[in-house]
């Protein structure tokens, strides 16, 4: 603190002045770039029409009064044509641009989605309310005798502006990204609806069986089990995902096609979110392994990241191979905390939804590996590492641990192969990190002991087979791990002095 106001003594008041100045001009900047998107927000909403409707027809009313003009009911029927025309003319060019647009879309979405998603209902409602309008118009001089200017000219500007507002949603509706967008929240909606709807079924259930306490959970699941077609109109969503999400690929968008990939990923968080502490586990095998059945669910999803995989790995998409790691990175995460409603079994540490995503993770990494690209191989290192951090700071489970050292060995053979030295250093610093992270949450877990050092063995004499130098190639490994021994001692003994 005192080092920090000694240097600020040290400014001259130039310097003071500048940095003042610099400062006020910053937040003046900040201030006018909230204030001018608050504005360009409330210019483009209805509110903004409003007001300016209500204006408008306040100064014609006034000038009208002002100028007390005299019109003939010739003028005033003919104005009333021309206004009719006006509007008319409108809508057919707006609906004709619209069917211009929706057909150059069409090798974009398919006929499935243009009809599902494009057909709009607000569409129909503004016809047939601008249809209205332009009848009104003719028959205003005809019926009423007073206000027909005030009338015909609000006419005109609600016409204009429901014209203006079709054409505005058209736009948007076959922009790629609010299409998707779109779907997205559609689907959300639908799980939550079917989650609602069952939610309910199974109170009513538990309240007349009165199921005991540790059973009440159950009745969830069952009742999604019951109606094992509640999600084909979802999976169906995903679907228009994933085909638009590779014609998009097609037409080279990176950025919408990795869009569609997190949206994916949203729906499927959302699902597991809605059904997290109800899916029920059931045995496997008589080998003591465990599987969940969501009716396919999770399933369809992974296969759908997979067929992903499969094609931006055939036409070598970098940048969408690196997100999609990152994708398959959250939902691990995320179904770590899965709980399930049969408590009981927690005791097994079993995650049979966590290994079935794994299975799949894991066989993406395989296919990076088969492509022999260096950077691939590299992200997929690093991508590994961070998988097995987070599962290990949740669980020690046998079986994820097996997974993980399964494609660990494998990605150290094929950098062996590649003669990667720098990949195989990396690999070796995987196990010394679950050292690191394990050492004082499953200190008494021998078995897990055991094969952690076999794995370190055996990767250090891979490391060894590649260079010529081990020594110079392991040190910083070491060092970097004696290291923390050493601050792990320290506060220790830190520890031993304070009791």
């Amino acid at each position: 603190m005192k080092a920090n106001g000694k240097n600020k003594k040290e400014f001259t008041t130039r310097q003071k002045f500048f940095l003042y100045f610099y400062k006020s001009k910053q937040y003046f900047n900040n201030k006018w770039y909230i204030a001018r998107n608050k504005v360009k927000n409330f210019i483009d909403s209805f509110y903004f029409y409003l007001i300016v409707f209500a204006v408008y027809v306040f100064l014609l009313h006034k000038a009208l009064i002002y100028f007390n003009p005299t019109i003939s009911e010739d003028t005033l029927s003919n104005l009333a044509f021309a206004i009719a025309g006006v509007v008319g003319a409108s809508i057919a060019i707006i609906f004709s641009f619209s069917t211009f647009i929706l057909q150059s879309t069409a090798d974009l979405f398919s006929t499935q989605y243009l009809k599902k998603f494009i057909e709009s209902f607000k569409e129909k409602i503004f016809f047939w309310l601008l249809v209205f309008l332009t009848i009104l118009s003719v028959f205003i001089p005809i019926f009423l005798k007073h206000y027909e200017l005030e009338i015909l000219g609000s006419i005109l500007f609600i016409s204009l502006y429901l014209i203006y507002d079709l054409y505005r949603d058209t736009r948007k509706r076959i922009n790629p990204e609010i299409a998707l967008t779109k779907i997205k929240n559609d689907t959300i909606k639908r799980l939550e609806k079917a989650n609602k709807r069952f939610k309910k079924q199974a109170h009513i259930q538990n309240k007349i069986f009165q199921y005991k306490k540790e059973n009440k959970d159950f009745s969830l699941d069952i009742q999604y089990k019951t109606n094992p077609d509640w999600h084909l109109v979802i999976l169906e969503n995903v679907k228009y995902l994933f085909e638009i999400g590779l014609r998009l690929l097609a037409k080279n968008e990176i950025n919408s096609f990795n869009l569609t990939l997190k949206y994916i990923h949203d729906i499927y968080i959302k699902h597991l979110d809605l059904r997290n502490g109800y899916l029920i586990r059931m045995p496997a095998s008589f080998l003591g392994s465990y599987t969940i059945d969501d009716e396919g669910f999770t399933t369809k999803i992974l296969e759908y990241l997979q067929s992903i995989s499969d094609r931006i790995i055939q036409e070598k998409r970098k940048e969408n191979i690196y997100y999609l790691l990152k994708i398959y990175e959250s939902i691990l995460s995320y179904s770590l905390n899965i709980e399930y409603a049969d408590k009981n079994l927690n005791a097994y540490k079993d995650n049979p939804l966590l290994s079935l995503i794994l299975a799949y993770y894991i066989g993406f990494i395989e296919k990076l590996l088969k492509s022999k690209e260096n950077d691939w191989t590299w992200e997929s290192i690093k991508s590994i590492s961070n998988v097995s951090n987070f599962i290990l700071q949740k669980t020690d489970s046998y079986f994820l641990q097996s997974q993980i050292n399964q494609i660990t060995n494998k990605l150290s053979v094929s950098c062996l192969s590649e003669n990667q030295e720098t990949f195989l250093k990396e690999l070796v610093n995987i196990y010394f990190n679950q050292i690191r992270i394990a050492w004082n949450k499953y200190e008494h877990n021998d078995i897990f002991w055991k094969h952690l050092f076999e794995e370190l063995k055996k990767n250090i004499l891979l490391l060894s087979v590649s260079t010529n130098n081990l020594s110079l190639s392991v040190s910083d490994l070491f060092i970097n791990f004696h290291t923390w021994q050493v601050n792990v001692t320290n506060w220790i003994f830190e520890l031993k002095e304070k009791g």
